[in-house]
């Protein structure tokens, strides 16, 4: 089985020169392993410098992984996660749009919550944004803040600590509060 890229499927004979990086041929060992191909994407931003470039490629490899399981939820969180990290409005819309669908597919996924709340939170703050793509964000934000709420709630029932962990959970959500402008 040979790993072909939807970019050299137009290209005939070998691929182009901009393809043939350390990277994508690593890639190409790691052909229908998930595992492999996703340390080989994310493991290594965390050890090396981390630009944008890098980014770019974590999200490409995350694409790819996503088209070979559609239903992973931690793929759709973790491919989010570094379009949040990447920054931009539009990455910050993608990013959104992605920690909802882990959400989706699975409901119980906190990081992609609090993912949701906090893309939904900057693209309400944003100057940038119109009125209507701020009170929709608004509403995703506190859709979240509840959610976060409720689930605290419910891991804390029957114990002394909850009083105390449910506090600090809306300190820090109040902290974080959006308001309208």
């Amino acid at each position: 089985m040979r790993w072909r890229s939807h970019t050299q499927s137009s290209f005939p004979g070998p691929p182009p020169r901009s393809l043939q990086t350390p990277r994508n041929e690593e890639m190409m060992k790691w052909v229908g392993d998930d595992r492999g191909m996703m340390s080989t994407c994310l493991l290594r931003p965390r050890f090396h410098h981390k630009s944008a470039l890098t980014y770019a490629k974590a999200a490409f490899c995350l694409e790819e992984l996503m088209m070979t399981n559609p239903h992973n939820h931690l793929y759709c969180e973790q491919y989010a996660e570094v379009k949040y990290t990447q920054g931009g409005m539009d990455n910050l819309e993608l990013a959104r749009k992605y920690f909802a669908q882990a959400l989706k597919l699975n409901n119980r996924n906190m990081r992609a919550l609090f993912g949701l709340y906090m893309s939904a939170s900057h693209i309400a703050a944003s100057p940038k944004v119109s009125a209507k793509v701020k009170k929709d964000n608004v509403k995703y934000a506190a859709w979240a803040a509840s959610q976060i709420n409720r689930a605290y709630q419910l891991a804390g029932r029957g114990t002394k600590e909850n009083k105390c962990s449910m506090k600090a959970v809306e300190e820090m959500l109040e902290s974080m509060q959006i308001t309208m402008s």
